[in-house]
């Protein structure tokens, strides 16, 4: 035991030696990978620090101070026509604002160029062109308020007012000519950064495969070390079993291996010695066949009460067995077994496809040159069924003859258990592997086939912000999925409630129908199984499978099976489920960005348009009056107004938008009887529709209570019937009706319009594609009125959609969720 000692710890060492080298070597490949790391980390944060804060402040002159300073003069006058009082001198205004808009510009020009002196010395040329612009614009804005101030109007202040904008255009062009080399700077950082990255995945891939090799050849090199001496010891070792102590092996290791080596010659010296003695000891011994019959008889006691079975073969077949083989393979009496091969008592194929009786006789001549052999193999019993054991097979001599004394260890737990372990690392292994969770939920039915029988498997969700259960993987050979459900009182609701495996039989059924625990659905079942899918146990769903036909497919046994795997399954589902919805929040955001970019460009178009009009008529208008032409001076001013007026609107529908979209609109539901709402909107339209000659019908269902934020649903039916005015025909007719499904009541709009046209109808709730269409008597909109809608509606859990048909018209739809008592 001491010499055995020995030997394991040295082995031990040469293997730890090797581990550590290997050891060393990956941890280089770390180091280097985390320096690698760190780099990269570097060059993101040069560009987030940076970069990214650059183009901002160039933003924020572009789209701050600069529309400010082209519309300083335009809201002077706006404000002290609009109020229509004395507010001082317009020019004194105008001076006042742009001053502001001056000091604005100064400073995020300050802060851009102390960015530019710190980081991007080599963009001081673009520094020095904008603030060269900015003197000039600033300058022009002076003269032009002078001139004001002096009373110069005409041709003259005209001029300047045009050196004004041709200074702010150049200033612009600068700051967009920045802005330009700007996003190519920030274009070369992330190309750099992608380089960074393809390099040191190269690097790092060329290191690991470095360090397998080395750790191949170390490995190599140690088992070569170990297992020479060790095959030239066995090579002895067969000699001496062949009975040839005389035999001489040249082992030339200086480690344990060489000592028992040395130790084997000394102890072929002393066999031969005792054999000599023994030979002596036998001749003149009678009472060594005493002791061979007390230990035939121990050996014997030992096979007859051995738990394990214990069986006698030689060429003829099986010649003995103990009562424990008898039990194993429910045989009741000895003669049923004997006289048997022992393929005979296997299947025809062992798990590896090789013919039983074929791999039989291997495994025989195996034990019989090597002295002893264990390996697994697959029995049947009496019944049919098969069950794996572990078989020892060892060469011993019996009354003269050598026959194959063999145990049968029964390993069927240890591979099940392997089984399941093999489920679990395939399950972990399917979260990454799988490229959806539909992939994800297939894998996990497969293994749990190979598991128990699961031709009829479901998986079943429960959302506790819906309150409903929905079936995403559902396989039965009779049912068919359905949609989400509410809980109530399935098998799967009552896992969900117990929190706890359950096994459901027909009695049982009957039994929890009865305490009104369960209620039958779907087609009857011989045998139901779920379990309770947790994760940091919170129940989130079920996982089932259940048979139409036989009701002993599952019991004990399957439940624990399916308890095992259940924890896995569900932290399986869990992380791909997140990964997906990370996905596609990633993508909705990256898409919501686009879409309300492309918006404010949309909005600050529209904003101009009534300005310029406003400015231009009214610049004709103090022309007019000033030389007392009169004429034209109310066509003037009612354009004047119609600007203003369309320009408010679309600045109101914008602040409402915006706080919608930045969480600043509280949300307050409350029960309202349908009707109330829709007759508290209409009556401001009547006047308006009559100026048209269009009348306004209602259709209206009685007692549809809804639960809604009641200035929100006030806003979406104003611009709705707003919008249907606008665009029918004079004579025409509006509807606004409702109606009610199981869950939700449905409000609609409909008029006998122009209608729209088909590749319009996608873009008019998308604020990307937002645009004004002027109605039958060229009446203007902002563009933002269905915007308004559909956040509102989205914001109260209803959905809002259009149908129409060009020249029949359009019909309008939205729903609202109902009072709860009325779902």
């Amino acid at each position: 035991m001491k010499l055995i000692r020995i030997i394991n710890s040295r082995i031990r060492y040469k293997l730890i030696v090797g581990f550590v080298f290997v050891s060393l070597f990956v941890g280089v490949v770390s180091y280097i990978s985390l320096r690698t790391i760190r780099e990269i980390g570097k060059d993101y944060e040069q560009i987030s620090d940076k970069s990214l804060p650059l183009l901002q402040y160039l933003e924020d002159m572009k789209f701050n101070c600069l529309r400010l300073i082209s519309s300083t003069s335009e809201f002077g006058y706006f404000v002290a026509e609009n109020r229509n009082i004395t507010v001082g001198s317009p020019a004194k205004n105008e001076k006042e604002l742009m001053q502001q808009a001056c000091n604005s510009c100064h400073d995020a020009f300050s802060h851009y160029e102390l960015l530019v002196n710190e980081s991007f010395p080599e963009t001081i040329e673009h520094v020095k062109q904008i603030r060269k612009a900015g003197i000039v614009l600033h300058t022009s804005a002076e003269e032009f308020v002078a001139l004001k101030e002096n009373g110069v109007t005409g041709t003259q202040a005209l001029v300047k007012k045009e050196e004004m904008e041709s200074a702010e255009m150049e200033f612009l062009s600068a700051i967009s000519s920045s802005i330009a080399h700007t996003n190519k700077r920030f274009a070369d950082e992330k190309t750099h950064l992608g380089i960074n990255i393809s390099t040191s995945y190269r690097n790092i891939l060329l290191l690991s495969g470095l360090t397998i090799v080395i750790g191949l050849l170390i490995g190599l090199l140690i088992s070569r070390s170990i297992s020479k001496p060790i095959t030239k010891l066995t090579q002895l070792a067969d000699n001496f079993q062949n009975g040839n102590f005389d035999a001489v092996t040249d082992i030339k290791s200086s480690d344990e291996v060489g000592v028992l080596g040395k130790s084997f010659h000394e102890m072929a010296l002393k066999i031969k010695q005792l054999i000599a003695k023994l030979e002596n000891e036998i001749q003149l011994s009678n009472d060594a066949h005493e002791s061979i019959l007390e230990s035939e008889e121990m050996f014997r006691r030992l096979f007859d009460e051995s738990a394990e079975p214990n069986l006698i073969l030689d060429e003829s077949g099986f010649t003995n067995c103990n009562d424990s083989t008898l039990t194993a393979l429910g045989y009741s009496f000895r003669n049923e077994l004997l006289k048997r091969q022992p393929w005979e008592l296997s299947p025809e194929r062992q798990p590896d496809g090789q013919l039983s009786s074929d791999k039989a006789v291997m495994m025989i001549n195996t034990a019989i040159a090597e002295g002893y052999h264990r390996f697994e193999w697959i029995h049947s019993k009496s019944d049919g069924s098969d069950f794996p054991v572990e078989v020892m097979l060892t060469p011993i001599q019996l009354k003269g003859k050598q026959v194959l004394y063999t145990v049968w260890r029964d390993i069927t737990s240890r591979l099940e258990m392997e089984k399941l372990r093999n489920s679990l690392y395939e399950i972990s292994q399917a979260v990454h592997q799988a490229p959806d969770i539909d992939s994800l939920y297939r894998c996990i039915h497969e293994i749990v086939k190979k598991l128990m029988l699961a031709n009829n498997f479901y998986i079943a969700l429960y959302d506790p912000d819906t309150d409903l259960i929905s079936f995403p993987y559902f396989i039965d050979e009779v049912d068919v999925v359905s949609d989400p459900i509410k809980p109530g009182r399935s098998c799967s609701a009552y896992v969900l409630r117990t929190g706890k495996p359950a096994i459901i039989d027909p009695e049982l059924t009957e039994e929890l129908n009865r305490t009104g625990e369960v209620d039958v659905v779907g087609e009857p079942l011989e045998v139901w199984l779920g379990v309770p899918l947790k994760v940091n146990d919170k129940t989130i769903g079920v996982m089932v499978v259940q048979d139409y036909h036989n009701e002993r497919a599952y019991g004990e046994k399957e439940k624990e099976i399916l308890m095992f795997v259940s924890e896995q399954v569900a932290s399986a589902i869990y992380k791909k489920s997140t990964e997906e919805k990370l996905k596609e929040y990633t993508a909705e955001l990256v898409q919501l960005n686009a879409e309300k970019d492309k918006f404010f460009s949309i909005i600050a178009h529209d904003l101009k348009s009534p300005f310029n009009s406003i400015i231009s008529f009214s610049h004709l208008l103090d022309e007019q009056i000033r030389e007392r032409d009169i004429a034209g001076i109310e066509k003037f001013a009612k354009i004047i107004h119609q600007s203003s007026v369309r320009g408010m609107d679309l600045l109101m529908n914008l602040m409402e938008w915006s706080r919608s979209q930045t969480g600043r609109m509280e949300f307050k539901p409350e029960d309202y009887q349908l009707t109330d709402l829709i007759n508290q909107a209409v009556p401001i339209f009547i006047d308006i529709a009559g100026q048209k000659s269009i009348t306004i019908d209602l259709e209206l269902a009685p007692g549809i209570r809804v639960n809604v934020d009641n200035e929100m649903i006030a806003t979406v039916l104003r611009n709705l019937i707003s919008n249907a005015i606008k665009f029918t025909v004079p004579g025409g007719k509006i509807t606004v009706s409702t109606r009610v499904t199981i869950s939700e009541a449905v409000v609609s709009v409909s008029d006998t319009g122009v209608g729209i046209d088909p590749d319009r109808i996608d873009k008019l709730f998308r604020v990307d594609e937002t645009s004004s269409t002027p109605g039958t008597q060229n009446e203007k909109g902002t563009g933002l009125g269905l915007i308004l809608c559909k956040e509102f509606i989205k914001k109260n859990g209803g959905r809002i959609w259009v149908e129409s048909e060009r020249n029949k018209g359009s019909v309008f739809y939205f729903t609202l969720p109902l009072k709860e008592r009325e779902t």
